[in-house]
């Protein structure tokens, strides 16, 4: 029984120490495990931070070829600039220099006398004849053109400076400009060619009146001066003198005006009344169109007209046949009127 008892009992010894065996064995196994696993992970975690170091090396070395590539872009754009700007500035400027702006421009229509003026003005001052930048408008009357000018048919009218003047103190919806050229309008009285004589007369007459200065006076409170519509005038008739039919246009004020009531007045019914005190004559006016003045002198409907020549012109005197032409009384620049921008704006 002893014996039995001593054999289970070193059974059991050795069973515990087998036990301890694979137990410490399976702790050496798993200290093993997590050291390898530790040691993984550090691994990794190495490889890690070097793959990171290597991006932001790689990232460097791309941010700064990037900031090389840019700054190289900058330079050759401004190399180009500098290169091709003027002459990009030299094509932008052969369109203005081809391409013109050009004017809707109004006018009084003239008698062939009046073109053949402005036609030898124009020579003589080197002005191509037809006007590439000009789209010109001619106008029977003055109303007329206004019309057109305020509708905006039209962009400029030429006038003399003394109607633009008068037109502006009546009515501010136009402002005057300065012409391209300064052309000066020279004022005189045609007659047929067979009424020399009466030429003659009238000529005499201005001279004298220019001389005792009547003449300077009627320019300054006709035309200077002048801020209302010119009141009528009558011409006292003297007595069995003879009597000679005038045309008048109304289209110039103050120098050629009819009132709404059909009567002459202005600058130029003043001067043939002064002319008449000293010629001894009488004048009748009798209403024309501007551009029928020419033709009713003319067919006999009347025997003087009020012309309109270039004082620019050396030594100018129509060439046309079958009329006679006194010296100038009086010049006058044309200028130009357009509608007031404020006006325009407003609108």
């Amino acid at each position: 029984m002893k014996a039995a008892g001593r054999k289970n009992g070193k059974r059991e010894k050795d069973k515990k120490k087998k036990d301890k065996k694979k137990k410490d064995k399976k702790n050496r196994t798993k200290r093993t495990g997590q050291k390898e696993q530790e040691e993984k992970e550090l691994r990794e975690n190495e490889e890690n931070n070097m793959t990171a170091e290597k991006l932001n090396e790689k990232e460097k070395y791309a941010m700064k070829h990037r900031k090389h590539h840019i700054s190289f872009v900058c330079i050759a754009a401004t190399v180009l600039l500098v290169f091709l700007l003027p002459g990009c500035e030299r094509m932008a400027a052969v369109p203005q220099e081809n391409k013109q702006t050009v004017i809707r421009m109004g006018w009084l229509e003239k008698s062939d006398s009046e073109l053949q003026a402005l036609a030898r003005w124009r020579e003589e001052w080197n002005i191509p004849q037809d006007d590439p930048t000009i789209d010109q408008h001619s106008y029977p009357s003055l109303g007329t053109m206004l019309m057109d000018l305020k509708a905006g048919r039209i962009e400029e009218i030429m006038i003399p400076a003394c109607t633009a003047r008068y037109i502006l103190k009546q009515n501010n919806d136009f402002v005057e400009v300065t012409p391209t050229h300064t052309i000066y309008d020279d004022y005189r009285m045609a007659t047929r060619g067979e009424d020399s004589t009466l030429c003659q007369i009238l000529d005499s007459s201005i001279r004298e009146i220019a001389a005792d200065g009547t003449l300077d006076a009627l320019v300054r409170t006709y035309i200077t001066d002048m801020a209302e519509p010119p009141k009528f005038e009558i011409i006292t008739p003297v007595p069995g003198a003879l009597t000679y039919k005038v045309g008048v246009t109304g289209d110039l004020a103050p120098l050629d005006f009819v009132s709404e009531d059909g009567r002459a007045a202005g600058f130029n019914v003043a001067l043939l009344k002064a002319i008449s005190q000293k010629a001894g004559i009488n004048f009748e006016t009798v209403p024309v169109e501007m551009p029928a003045r020419m033709s009713a002198l003319a067919a006999g409907k009347i025997d003087v007209v009020f012309w309109m020549g270039y004082t620019h012109s050396a030594n100018f005197m129509p060439d046309s046949a079958g009329l006679n032409f006194t010296e100038s009384y009086h010049s006058e620049p044309l200028s130009a009127m357009r509608i007031n921008p404020e006006k325009k704006a407003a609108e």
